[in-house]
């Protein structure tokens, strides 16, 4: 795939995963309604974007990482929870991305 004409032609769209979190987290937790309008408008906008109704969605996340990697587990996991309810909701292939370290015992003090 040719990335370049992708967003070009509207059919990639890339966005800053930390400023996307800033626009729906409040205290330190994803805020539902702030989440729905934000995360909304994009898959709306996304699905527009195709070439037509027949292709699928694809959603790769890395937001549930940077709060994990934050040490903010609660808040990701809340952001899972969100983002499982507009998956029964619409129709997309969503994909969230922890890095493995996350998960080894080694980096274990550092989560906390």
């Amino acid at each position: 795939m040719d990335s370049k004409a992708a967003v070009r032609d509207g059919r990639l769209n890339l966005i800053d995963a930390q400023a996307t979190l800033d626009g729906f987290m409040a205290n330190s937790r994803p805020d539902r309604k702030r989440f729905d309008r934000s995360m909304g408008k994009l898959l709306t906008d996304a699905k527009q974007s195709a070439r037509n109704g027949n292709y699928g969605l694809t959603v790769f996340g890395e937001m549930v990482a940077l709060l994990w990697a934050q040490g903010n587990k609660q808040g990701a996991l809340e952001l899972e929870a969100l983002w499982n309810d507009v998956l029964s909701e619409r129709t997309f292939y969503l994909h969230c991305a922890y890095p493995r370290r996350a998960f080894s015992n080694e980096d274990e003090s550092r989560l906390h």
